[in-house]
């Protein structure tokens, strides 16, 4: 126990010095744009970025995740924290608001034709439900009609406790329930933007950016009118209903004057530093959590903003049955700082992995070169494409990261990328495109040169939302944040990506649980309970959705499993190797061709099978050594079998393989048809 505990204060007096990027493997250091923040504590890094985070905290999910990003005396870098923009506008505002009642000069209802904004103060037509929009005042009165078709989608979210799928609520709201702020050159498609959610049940507000901040003398000035702006909508709603605010336009890093994007907010911590934010907007009562969820599309121009619309009606439109519904790949880069460092990090990290239902599949992708989870060097990035395209509910780097990518893997003193960015190209999603979290420093710092999670949100065929962090991250943190994604996702179901980004910041401040409590007690040893506040209220602005908030997801359902032995009752929860199990099944309802997957499979931290030992660089066998261990590593599978399951309930048989050592496993359920799916699991114990 005392060497534990030593070792553990080692690890954490190490990872107190890692700043972001340092020890990455040949990664950019620490990329441009962030800083280290939080206050107090007893290792406080230098310079205006402040930062008293624990190191050996992990952040991070998955196998053999290691990794917190970000550090306590980490560098400060240049990228200027303002990154505000826009002023001047016309007032534009939809709805039977003024100028005529339901939109001077256009007709309006059911199915409605195109009104424009007719009266002299900008206020003009109604969107007709269904139908073609009406051209708000402060609105390009030109744009063609044919670019204003309200898609109307309906789409299936759990609701209540099990994970049963049930349809969201769609109707029109009697108030106003999801907010748009565009850029002034965005007002086509941001009209498109409105139309489609309305379409939706939403009542929606948009308004563009000079309308609100109009002369605003500096950035300062003009983030405040929109916070007040919003505030004022958020004040007003249907209290019941929760609210989105969706940001239409890239922030500048300098205030340009010319309304072409939308103002980033600046958090000041009250230590004195700072970090770019779009929760400054979401937080209406000045406590920094967030009462509404936000996302921001950092769009250029109309054309990127309808792509992304695109995408985000495509997610919310088809429902693929398949397990990569039920499936997190998690890829992630080292410490930098050793072996021996990484080892005692990635065992803190099954705790957070652990946590997550047994109803999920979790991969792992890990630059370290002693890792069965590593993969080929010179292929890793390809590997990782191919995780991010084969489909998932979500996918998250931890590590080290820049403005511009991630770090790299060290192979024998060469380095390889571990997501080469400069080939995005090659993000084409086969199935469920997955949400993204990156867990890693500055990768989402948008006010200036573009991030990387920007380049990928704007690309056709690459995922629809991304969490990253505008600044430099600190580990402590970062695990918090992840821990509760995790849960968020998979535990709790969020049923859209911006509930599933407010609850996660909400319980960053709220949360207590078991997994919680362990890593406060590590963070304990070496920073202060205020720090830690500090951390943790920073990483409330720092972490941002690039995104639509209300970007409806689909769980997959619960499935219900009770297995039996020859020789025990009914939900016996041990069994002997060698022994006959019968498992059987319920779900709500099965269609024609529908079937299932049954397994027995290990815990996440365990591997079945020998590794092989990994000969040196070219032999004809390394590639495939390393190939056949991470295959290993990642298939918990012990003994499993497809079969029919056109019944609503039906048995499979697994035998317990004879040579299958003692432990906890669990059974494996995932049921499909062509239209929808179920998950469920249940433990049982090899004696």
């Amino acid at each position: 126990m005392r060497s534990s505990l030593a070792a553990l204060s080692i690890l954490l007096l190490v990872w107190s010095q890692l700043g972001c990027g340092d020890h990455s493997g040949g990664s950019k250091p620490g990329g441009t744009g962030g800083r280290s923040i939080g206050g107090g504590g007893a290792a406080g890094g230098g310079g205006a970025g402040v930062s008293t985070g624990l190191g050996g905290v992990v952040s991070g999910a998955g196998g053999a995740a290691v990794l917190g990003t970000g550090g306590v005396g980490g560098e400060e870098t240049s990228d200027p924290d303002g990154g505000l923009g826009g002023a001047g506008g016309a007032r534009s505002t939809a709805g039977a608001d003024a100028g005529g009642g339901i939109g001077s000069g256009g007709s309006a209802g059911v199915g409605g034709s195109v009104g424009t904004g007719g009266a002299a103060d900008g206020k003009g037509g109604s969107i007709g439900l269904g139908g073609a929009f009406a051209v708000d005042g402060g609105l390009d009165a030109a744009v063609d009609v044919e670019d204003t078709q309200v898609l109307d989608i309906a789409v299936d979210a759990p609701a209540g406790t099990g994970g049963d799928l049930a349809a969201l609520e769609v109707q029109v709201s009697n108030s106003i329930d999801y907010i748009i702020i565009a850029a002034d050159g965005l007002a086509a498609s941001a009209a498109r933007y409105r139309d489609f959610r309305r379409g939706g049940g939403f009542g929606v507000d948009l308004t563009l950016v000079g309308d609100i901040v109009g002369g605003a003398a500096d950035a300062e000035a003009a983030s405040v009118r929109i916070r007040d702006h919003v505030r004022s909508l958020y004040r007003a709603r249907e209290v019941n209903r929760p609210m989105y605010l969706l940001l239409l336009g890239d922030a500048q890093s300098t205030w340009p004057g010319d309304r072409s994007g939308v103002p980033a907010g600046t958090w000041h911590s009250p230590s004195g530093d700072s970090v770019v934010s779009d929760n400054v907007y979401a937080d209406v009562d000045g406590d920094d959590v967030p009462d509404l969820a936000v996302g921001r599309i950092t769009a250029d121009n109309d054309a990127e903003v309808d792509l992304v619309r695109a995408k985000v009606a495509a997610y919310e439109a088809n429902h693929e049955p398949g397990e990569w519904n039920r499936r997190l790949n998690l890829f992630a880069s080292t410490s930098g700082m050793g072996d021996l460092v990484d080892v005692v990090i990635e065992t803190i990290v099954y705790d957070i992995t652990e946590a997550i239902p047994y109803d999920y599949d979790v991969t792992m992708t890990y630059a370290r070169q002693s890792s069965p989870y590593v993969y080929v060097p010179e292929q890793f990035s390809d590997q990782v494409y191919r995780r991010i395209n084969e489909g998932s509910l979500l996918t998250a780097y931890v590590g080290h990261g820049y403005r511009d990518g991630f770090a790299k893997l060290d192979w024998n003193g060469s380095t390889y990328p571990i997501l080469d960015t400069d080939h995005l190209e090659k993000l084409a999603a086969a199935h469920k495109p997955p949400i993204l979290l990156f867990v890693a420093c500055t990768t989402g710092a948008f006010a200036g040169a573009e991030s990387v999670s920007e380049r990928i949100l704007v690309r056709e065929n690459a995922p629809a939302a991304i969490f990253s962090s505008t600044e430099n991250s600190d580990p402590y943190a970062n695990a918090v944040f992840t821990y509760e994604v995790s849960q968020v996702f998979t535990s709790l179901r969020a049923p859209r990506v911006g509930d599933a980004f407010l609850e996660a910041k909400q319980r960053i401040v709220t949360n207590a649980d078991g997994v919680r409590q362990k890593i406060e007690s590590l963070a304990g040893l070496l920073v202060s309970t205020n720090a830690r506040d500090a951390l943790k209220h920073s990483h409330l602005h720092m972490y941002t959705l690039f995104g639509d908030p209300a970007m409806a997801m689909t769980h997959v359902g619960h499935a219900q499993i009770v297995a039996t032995t020859v020789a025990e009752p009914v939900g016996a929860s041990s069994v002997t190797p060698g022994a006959e199990l019968t498992i059987t099944t319920t779900v709500p309802s099965s269609g024609n061709g529908a079937e299932a997957i049954v397994t027995l499979e290990s815990a996440r931290k365990l591997i079945l099978g020998e590794l092989g030992s990994v000969p040196a660089d070219g032999s004809s066998q390394r590639d495939a050594i390393i190939v056949r261990n991470y295959q290993l590593a990642n298939d918990k599978v012990a003994v499993g079998a497809t079969v029919p399951a056109t019944a609503t309930s039906f048995a499979t048989k697994l035998v317990v393989p004879a040579d299958l050592a003692q432990g906890l496993y669990h059974i494996k359920v995932f049921v499909h048809d062509s239209a929808q799916d179920w998950a469920g699991t249940l433990p049982m114990t090899v004696e």
